[in-house]
């Protein structure tokens, strides 16, 4: 039977690049979330609205349920080595489903990008629900 254990990356886990900085103030933290609205940041350059959390992942299966809403269409990475390994990618166009990432290995590292479209409009991320279902050593299967 597998374990489950259940943690949660807050939005200050993460960051936000400096691209949307102003007077040295990152204006996509507000009110304890991550929020991004097309009509005032649609200039801004930078590909990423967040980044993080940089943390070490054991093997297991992953379900990962953003909290917030979403209007539009968000690409996610979810990365090792602090991106230099891409292990899924998925577009979003909602928070209404988790997302399932099965680990035979440990990751160092561990990163979960969230890059701007064309149709994203707004983004509200308060944080991001981790459920992991341990796997037992003899169920693991090397190919």
């Amino acid at each position: 039977m597998a374990e489950s254990h259940i943690f949660t990356i807050s939005s200050s886990n993460l960051q936000c690049p400096d691209e949307y900085e102003a007077d040295g103030i990152n204006p996509l933290w507000g009110d304890g979330c991550i929020e991004y609205a097309v009509e005032k940041y649609q200039e801004v350059p930078a590909k990423f609205v967040f980044f993080g959390p940089y943390i070490t992942l054991d093997p297991g299966v992953y379900f990962f349920s953003f909290l917030g809403s979403l209007d539009g269409t968000l690409e996610v990475n979810f990365c090792g080595m602090a991106g230099r390994c891409i292990l899924k990618d998925v577009t979003l166009t909602s928070f209404d489903a988790p997302i399932c990432l099965a680990l035979l290995e440990a990751v160092s590292d561990f990163e979960i990008r969230g890059r701007k479209t064309d149709r994203l409009t707004a983004l509200r991320l308060e944080g991001i629900e981790v459920e992991r279902l341990a796997i037992a050593e003899a169920a693991v299967v090397s190919t």
